[in-house]
């Protein structure tokens, strides 16, 4: 496995809602969550 020059990995960053680390604005957890609470699948 080698990753090659010019090659973007994922800036790893903070979900704004809970603080856990995560390279979207929201974590999966939190992404799951909202979408229970607005009743989406």
């Amino acid at each position: 496995f080698e990753v090659k020059e010019g090659v973007k990995l994922p800036i790893q960053g903070v979900c704004k809602r809970c603080g856990y680390m995560s390279s979207n604005e929201l974590c999966k957890a939190c992404m799951l969550l909202e979408g229970l609470n607005r009743g989406l699948p």
